[in-house]
């Protein structure tokens, strides 16, 4: 007897995509033969394939996508119910994370879509620190992010303005400064942050030098870890104490 395959747990981004529907449709769920339960499943497929996951024929199908908006029930005080009472410890975050901020959601949900239908491209593999902290935007949003914090072009051109405007290379956070240390082999070395909120990337948007900062490798590790990323002044309180 062959043995059957589960699908696999859902990721932030999925578990977003379909919160912004529950809330947008609630308290009346489409049913699972519903035109906008199929387009959902469609759209989660969709972002699948765009993280370069394994897609099969049944993966987020309306079934399953049906009962995730199920579970939710069980999380929402608003419902009267009890709904089912399956739902994931990554559910209960999300819903703690945005269910008291819809406005948020949305644009989470929204930078999600338009990241999924887009062919821009974006990193294939997640970062080390971003497997053992995900964030609860999800997946796509972060490599979206990383991806360009390595475009090579605007990154040197935010090094000259930098360089120009303040003489040197220092981290923007801690004052680190690579030549200063390491002479002539750390000139010109040091790292640049996108400060735009994930929820806020589009697909096509231009990097302006303004949404980049530079910083030291280690300031630059501090933001990303966690599931909470530090905002520049957040990181200088912890910098300076």
């Amino acid at each position: 007897m062959s043995e059957i395959k589960r699908n696999p747990p859902w990721d932030y981004d999925e578990i977003i995509l379909a919160l912004d529907f529950y809330f947008e449709h609630s308290p009346s769920i489409p049913d699972k033969q519903s035109s906008e339960v199929a387009e959902l499943s469609s759209t989660l497929r969709k972002l699948a394939k765009r993280l370069g996951n394994a897609v099969s024929g049944d993966y987020r199908n309306p079934n399953g996508v049906y009962m995730k908006l199920m579970n939710f029930k069980s999380l929402d005080p608003a419902y009267d119910g009890a709904g089912l009472a399956s739902a994931s410890a990554k559910d209960r975050e999300v819903f703690e994370a945005y269910g008291d901020d819809l406005k948020s959601l949305r644009e989470a949900a929204a930078a999600i879509y338009d990241g999924a239908m887009s062919d821009e491209p974006i990193a294939v593999t997640d970062e080390p620190d971003d497997l053992d902290h995900e964030a609860v935007e999800g997946k796509l949003l972060i490599r979206t992010h990383r991806t360009r914090e390595r475009n090579v072009g605007i990154i040197n051109k935010k090094k000259e303005a930098v360089r120009k405007a303040t003489g040197k290379l220092a981290c923007e956070a801690c004052g680190f400064d690579y030549e200063e240390k390491y002479g002539e082999r750390g000139r010109s070395f040091i790292e640049c942050h996108h400060t735009v909120p994930v929820s806020q990337l589009r697909p096509g948007q231009k990097t302006k030098l303004s949404d980049l900062v530079v910083l030291c490798a280690n300031c630059h590790r501090m933001v990303h870890r966690g599931k909470h990323w530090l905002s520049i002044d957040e990181l200088q309180e912890v910098v300076l104490g």
